[in-house]
C-alpha cells in the first residue's frame, strides 16, 4: 500500500482577500527511501527571514512558527531528517523550496529550465525565489526532455521510483514550473502546485474562484485542460493545489 501523507507548512490567512488557504506538502513512502513534493518553509525562514521572506508571511499572516517547517513535523512520523532521501518541486518559489536547507543530504528533482531562471531570477515571479534556500548547494537532479505522456500531457518519469512519479511541465507561473503526479493504490495524484488556482473558501465557506484573466497572467492557461481532464478521468485522479485547504482538510 502506498503511503502518502498530507501537510500544512503554512496556514495562509490573509485580511484580503479574506481567503483561507495552506502551504501544502506531501510525504511518501517509496522503494528509494521517504520523499517530499515541495518542502515548503524552512527553519531559517521563521530564524533569520529575508526581508521578502518577512514581507510574504506578514502579508498572507502565516504564523511565525517553526513548528510549522517539514523537518518538525516528520517525527510524528517516526521518520527523521536523514530518512528523506528526495524532494521533488513543482517550482523554487519561496514557500516551496524553503525546506531544501533542513534536509541538506536529500536528492532535489526539478526541471532544469526552472532551476536556471531561479538562478537568474528571471521575470517578476522570479523575485519570489529566494537564494539562500540553495546556498547549500544541493545535489541536484534536473530534467529537460519529456520522455513519455500522461493522459496527453508531455511527462517526464523519475526512473526507478515506486510509485511511479513523473513530472507534467507547465511553464506559466515559472519558465519551469511542473506539476507532479504519483501512481497511487486507486490511481493517480495529481499535485498541480501553481498551475492552477487552488480551492479557497471564504468565512462563509463558499468556493472563489479568482478572475480568469487574472489566472491566466499569474498561473498559465492551464484551467480548462484540467478540468476537461477531470471530467474525463476524475475517477482515477485525486487533484490537489499547492494552497487547496479543502482536500488538505480531507485528508487528515
Amino acid at each position: 500500500m502506498t503511503k502518502i501523507y498530507h501537510l500544512d507548512s503554512g496556514p495562509m490567512r490573509p485580511y484580503w482577500p479574506k481567503i483561507t488557504g495552506v502551504t501544502y506538502v506531501l510525504l511518501v513512502e517509496t522503494n528509494q527511501g521517504w520523499l517530499l513534493v515541495d518542502s515548503g518553509f524552512g527553519t531559517q525562514d521563521f530564524s533569520h527571514p529575508s526581508f521578502f521572506m518577512k514581507w510574504f508571511l506578514k502579508l498572507l499572516r502565516i504564523p511565525n512558527d517553526p513548528s510549522l517547517c517539514i523537518v518538525n513535523q516528520i517525527g510524528k512520523f517516526g521518520l527523521k531528517t536523514e530518512d528523506i532521501n528526495h524532494i521533488v518541486l513543482t517550482h523554487l518559489h519561496l514557500d516551496h523550496a524553503g525546506g531544501l536547507a533542513d534536509f541538506p543530504k536529500a536528492q532535489v528533482h526539478l526541471n532544469r529550465r526552472e532551476l536556471d531562471a531561479a538562478i537568474k531570477r528571471r521575470g517578476l515571479l522570479g523575485l519570489g525565489c529566494l537564494p539562500y534556500h540553495w546556498a547549500h548547494k544541493p545535489n541536484w537532479q534536473l530534467y529537460e526532455q519529456t520522455d513519455t505522456t500522461w493522459f496527453g500531457f508531455p511527462a517526464i518519469r523519475l526512473n526507478g521510483f515506486t510509485p511511479e512519479i513523473m513530472l507534467i511541465p507547465t511553464p506559466g507561473h515559472t519558465l519551469g514550473h511542473c506539476m507532479v503526479v504519483i501512481q497511487t493504490d486507486s490511481g493517480w495524484l495529481l499535485n498541480c502546485g501553481d498551475a492552477c488556482y487552488p480551492f479557497y473558501l471564504n468565512e462563509s465557506e463558499q468556493y472563489v474562484s479568482p478572475p480568469q484573466k487574472l489566472v491566466q497572467l499569474i498561473l498559465g492557461n492551464y484551467q480548462p485542460k484540467i478540468a476537461a481532464l477531470l471530467e474525463k478521468h476524475g475517477d482515477e485522479i485525486e487533484i490537489l493545489t499547492s494552497h487547496d485547504p479543502v482536500t488538505w482538510a480531507k485528508n487528515q
